[in-house]
């Protein structure tokens, strides 16, 4: 039989990984279940060489062999399933399983109507759940995100699968959304200097040499910023400022890998969490995703320790993951979120950086009730709101901060250009 690697979450929290041998993913599925665990992955390991056997000389694996060769083996060689393609499969599946539509029908319909890389994925799929394989673990076949199969898997359990299916599409679209409101107020900036610099590049190469001649025997000799343009124009038609751009990436280049050889992860990540104007956009965007995704795994009836640990790895920062981890250990020993967060004190700083005052106080109110789901999901809508001003108003701030500045450059650039043409005219006439 083949082997399989898996990683599972204990009802303590704990994480494991081990090796078993099983016929299909599936049965390894049913196995860690039925011994209290929650799988987190299974993937395909290793295969017998006796497995290998052709029937008829046709070039395909005989029997029960194919089914999860082709559904299963195939997992190890794909790469993770993109978010941005995976949201609008589960929106249809779970309109046409709300709908009445029975599941296998259901993922069919969805695979000739998807496209591209999309639809042999769903195909897979389909074989993989007409071959007696759950949902979730052909989802998790697929390399989808973890989170998926997890909510997948408390839906098939449950028998509210269509709904399910519905609130793990809105947490992809999300996810989405936030990923590109932040990507945008980070790109626009950059994109505007750009093509400020590419300006700037044209007259500096193109335009300033063919009149530096008129320039250069000027009797009364230039003045200090028409020698800088003159003397930048020459730099980089000549290729020394080529050179020295190529330096100055090289020696960033150098600092880049002493900083990932000497500098922890951790502080890496603290630094980067810290720094001005983009460290508190990418930790609300973080605490955006990280509430969202553990109260819609509560919702769908994930154990709060499993769930915990499902969520981590959303965080994408090593800094708030540490701090998640943290109060995974603790949750897993019975103890409160909120009174972990506030009795922390070797991960004070991670913790601070994860939850702010809002996400404390909410999820202090949520375990008082009962109902941390209740709390947690109107509370990541409500950071994503507030992330989205915050990105509107920083657009608001950067964009004529650029502009001037850019403006600016090419004023005076062009100020000292004409100023010394002005004085050449004067002098001819």
């Amino acid at each position: 039989m083949p082997v399989f690697r898996y990683t599972a979450i204990t009802s303590h929290g704990v994480r494991r990984q081990g090796r078993m041998r099983a016929a299909d993913s599936s049965a390894v599925t049913r196995i860690l279940r039925d011994q209290g665990l929650w799988p987190v992955s299974v993937d395909l390991e290793s295969v017998p060489a006796a497995s290998g056997r052709l029937s008829g000389g046709s070039g395909r694996l005989s029997g029960g062999w194919s089914r999860w060769w082709g559904g299963i083996g195939s997992a190890r060689r794909l790469a993770r399933w993109p978010e941005r393609e995976l949201a609008p499969v589960l929106r249809e599946l779970a309109l046409l399983v709300q709908a009445g539509q029975p599941l296998d029908a259901a993922l069919r319909l969805s695979a000739t109507t998807g496209g591209g890389a999309a639809r042999l994925r769903l195909a897979a799929v389909v074989a993989a759940v007409q071959g007696g394989i759950p949902l979730a673990q052909a989802l998790r076949d697929q390399k989808a995100s973890p989170l998926v199969p997890a909510l997948v898997d408390a839906g098939e359990n449950s028998g509210t699968l269509g709904e399910t299916l519905a609130r793990a599409a809105e947490l992809l679209e999300r996810r989405q959304r936030l990923r590109q409101q932040v990507m945008a107020a980070l790109s626009y900036p950059l994109l505007v200097v750009g093509v400020a610099g590419v300006a700037m590049g044209v007259l500096l190469a193109g335009v300033i040499p063919q009149i530096a001649p008129l320039l250069a025997d000027q009797p009364a000799g230039l003045s200090l910023p028409t020698r800088l343009v003159l003397a930048t124009s020459a730099a980089v038609t000549d290729g020394s400022a080529a050179m020295g751009l190529a330096c100055g990436l090289a020696g960033g280049g150098l600092i880049a890998i002493a900083v990932q050889r000497f500098v922890s992860p951790l502080r890496r990540s603290r630094l980067l969490l810290t720094m001005p104007i983009l460290g508190p956009i990418l930790r609300q965007a973080a605490q955006a995703r990280f509430v969202g995704a553990l109260g819609m795994l509560l919702r769908c009836g994930v154990p709060l320790v499993p769930a915990l640990g499902l969520a981590t790895p959303v965080l994408e920062h090593r800094a708030l993951m540490a701090a998640a981890e943290y109060l995974h250990a603790t949750a897993s020993r019975g103890q409160s979120l909120a009174g972990a967060a506030q009795g922390a004190t070797d991960r004070l700083a991670e913790i601070r950086l994860l939850l702010s005052p809002l996400v404390l106080q909410s999820l202090r109110v949520g375990e008082e009730a009962g109902r941390l789901d209740a709390v947690l999901i109107p509370l990541a809508g409500l950071l994503e709101e507030r992330l989205e001003h915050h990105l509107k108003r920083l657009l608001g701030l950067l964009e004529p901060v650029v502009l001037l500045v850019l403006s600016l450059g090419v004023g005076l650039l062009m100020l000292a250009v004409f100023s010394a043409l002005l004085a050449v005219n004067e002098q001819v006439f």
